[in-house]
């Protein structure tokens, strides 16, 4: 199982406390654009459009039911694998539109004049548009009167008056060599830029005079940057974006001389209710603002909270694109939230007029070979291996994981402290008792035995920053110290037998023995016995036997693919660290001490117990081979299990005590409980 919540997958239109079991089988799969998603666009007429940084645009016609990709850039990356255009192609951040019929799609063209595409007949065709220069925008504003403002990279005002159909520069708001990263014009003549920090020019762009920022006023000590990320002038009021925080001054006034402005700005910290606000929007009369918890709110003229629809976004936003009363969020998750006249609802996007498997990354199989699995947004269940995927509700977040229960119930996981379980008979998700913000790394079942483990993240933060910046999330769990929860009656009842402070375990081994094997973040090896009592109570007595030291003798490995004490004493660790590779390392006296060992040497990854105690592992191919094996341990080594002509995607035990395999050209194998019999499901 892995991860893939970057990607949007976006739902049917349901608000999402409400299944879908009761719903008609909707078959469109979940919308997957390729490259990130940053800013959402309205039309005056109720299109909803977007594009990525990989170069593609979508337009949804009906208010977010359906989405359709629009063909704009001829150098758009058609998917993952497309790397050239990934590398070369155009980045389309956003598309606006200044009426239903004209508007723009822009972003950046790698050094290439023709940075913007054009239309005027609503998006059905789109032309290059050259502009006066190479520009990477940041930022626009359009307005139904046919004039833009665009910022960006360069440090350049780029505007036009004619609907886009020519263009010229202002004059340079700052002197510095700096990016410009927000513009709002309220007038032909005034408008503000952020930058490195405010700009406001009286004259159309002519001059641009220096204004104080927050951070210059000294309410932002404790940051050491100066950059201004947002500017929204409103009702008489300049609010700021700096140092992860919105300020609000009164507008310097219209008639204020020369260099006189400073003394008409006086910020302050921008609060509703005591909280922080993450994002704030113009909606018309009133102020939109989404508070440091997430709510929701409006605020009138003086900034005074003025109504509370009750509606929290599941996840801060991103962006929030306003078109007279219509209002769309895009969230961190890359859901989108609708609202007009002040009702919310929580969306996703679907291919419009498209049938097709969704993206269900991660699935357990239950007796009756019914498959239950997630897609970044979905809970779904497959009658037919996979074939097809009926949809059973929308997650109240993203989840990593998910294992059906001795009860029947769906028990689901992220890796920051979410857990819940599905019941099929309601429809309804509930906590998980013993569970709660416990930060589930892993799971590992043997029959009614279940085990999982995660914590502390924090572990690696002063180690691997660098590296954690270019694995973003690679290193899960937030909890203050590692755990080790046990449930004696498959995933009912849980109870935590173990706290390791300063450390959390990345990966766990289960000997039939019940020893039990903790592999930390940074190399440390915890171990011990795990205890079950006749009324089915755990406990295990666990004590660090090796301290990671920062030496190459750690097993130190930023992804464990592999733990394993199969002989005993006798121990295995492998993984692989990024930019280097795969590292390898053996123990022979039950992980007291540890040597490195040669990467090819034991070329296997994914272990997994069936339910009849046998192991089973993926041997892994020559370098450019698809074809990968099974092997299984026999007591002293591993032995050829079974052939595949594919390379092996995943590979997992079941809620039956069987093995699943997951294959690159889609089939799907499984191997009984007992390992004896294989079959093919799809």
């Amino acid at each position: 199982m892995h991860d893939r919540f970057r990607r949007t997958a976006l739902c049917a239109l349901v608000i999402c406390a409400f299944p879908l079991a009761a719903a008609a089988v909707d078959l469109r799969p979940e919308l997957q654009p390729v490259g990130k998603v940053e800013h959402l666009g309205w039309t005056p007429g109720g299109n909803l459009w977007f594009g990525t940084e990989a170069g593609q645009v979508y337009v949804s016609r009906d208010g977010g039911h359906g989405w359709s990709e629009v063909a704009v850039s001829p150098r758009r990356a058609r998917n993952e694998q497309d790397h050239r255009a990934l590398v070369d192609g155009d980045q389309i951040s956003r598309v606006s539109f200044f009426d239903d019929r004209r508007g723009l799609a822009l972003g950046y063209a790698h050094g290439r004049k023709e940075s913007a595409y054009r239309t005027t007949d609503g998006g059905a065709t789109w032309k290059a548009l050259q502009l006066p220069k190479s520009l990477l925008v940041d930022d626009a504003q359009l307005t139904s009167k046919g004039r833009a403002w665009l910022v960006g990279f360069s440090g350049e005002v780029l505007t036009t008056k004619d609907y886009g159909a020519t263009w010229r520069f202002l004059a340079t708001p700052s002197h510095e060599d700096t990016s410009l990263n927000s513009v709002r014009f309220t007038s032909p003549a005034t408008g503000v830029v952020a930058a490195d920090s405010l700009y406001l020019t009286r004259d159309g762009g002519i001059s641009w005079r220096h204004l104080p920022d927050p951070h210059a006023q000294g309410l932002a000590p404790d940051c050491d940057s100066t950059m201004v990320w947002k500017v929204r002038p409103w009702a008489g009021w300049l609010l700021a974006h700096q140092c992860e925080r919105w300020f609000a001054s009164p507008f310097p006034g219209t008639g204020s001389a020369e260099g006189s402005a400073a003394e008409t700005l006086r910020w302050r910290p921008f609060l509703v209710a005591g909280r922080q606000l993450l994002e704030v929007e113009p909606v018309g009369e009133r102020l939109l603002a989404v508070t440091e918890d997430r709510e929701i709110v409006f605020l009138d003229r003086a900034l005074e909270l003025a109504a509370r629809p009750g509606f929290t976004l599941a996840s801060p936003p991103i962006d929030i694109a306003v078109r007279e009363n219509r209002i769309a969020i895009l969230d961190r998750d890359e859901q989108v939230t609708l609202g007009e006249n002040g009702s919310f609802a929580r969306f996703a996007m679907l291919r419009e007029g498209e049938t097709g498997r969704p993206d269900v990354f991660a699935f357990d199989r239950g007796a009756d070979g019914t498959l239950w699995g997630v897609s970044p947004f979905f809970l779904y269940r497959s009658r037919d291996s996979g074939r097809t995927w009926e949809r059973q509700a929308e997650l109240p977040q993203p989840v990593h994981g998910v294992a059906l229960r001795t009860s029947g119930e769906v028990l689901l996981w992220n890796k920051h402290g979410y857990a819940a379980s599905y019941d099929p008979r309601t429809g309804a998700f509930s906590p998980v008792p013993g569970l709660e913000k416990l930060d589930v790394v892993g799971l590992f079942r043997r029959g009614g035995l279940w085990l999982v483990y995660g914590g502390l993240q924090q572990e690696t933060a002063g180690r691997v920053e660098v590296i954690r910046a270019f694995s973003p999330g690679q290193f899960e769990g937030s909890a203050a110290e590692g755990f080790v929860a046990v449930s004696t009656d498959g995933g009912g009842r849980w109870q935590v037998i173990d706290h390791w402070e300063k450390s959390g375990p990345q990966a766990l081994f289960l000997a039939d023995d019940n020893t039990l094997t903790l592999l930390s973040w940074l190399g440390s090896v915890r171990r011990g016995k795990l205890t079950v009592d006749e009324q089915g109570r755990a406990s295990a007595s666990l004590s660090t036997v090796f301290k990671a030291d920062g030496t190459y003798s750690t097993p130190y490995v930023q992804t464990a693919l592999w733990l394993d004490f199969l002989a005993g004493d006798e121990g295995w660790v492998r993984g692989w660290v990024d930019h280097v590779g795969n590292f390898l390392f053996r123990s022979v006296d039950g992980g007291r001490s540890w040597l490195p060992g040669e990467p090819r040497k034991r070329s296997f990854s994914y272990l997994n117990r069936l339910g009849s105690g046998i192991w089973l592992a993926q041997e892994l191919p020559p370098r450019g081979a698809d074809d990968q094996n099974l092997v299984r341990w026999d007591g002293k080594d591993f032995v050829p299990e079974k052939h595949f002509d594919a390379r092996i995607r995943d590979a997992w035990t079941d809620s039956t005590g069987g093995l699943l395999v997951s294959l690159a050209n889609d089939q799907l194998w499984w191997l009984d409980a007992a390992g004896v019999s294989w079959a093919r499901l799809r």
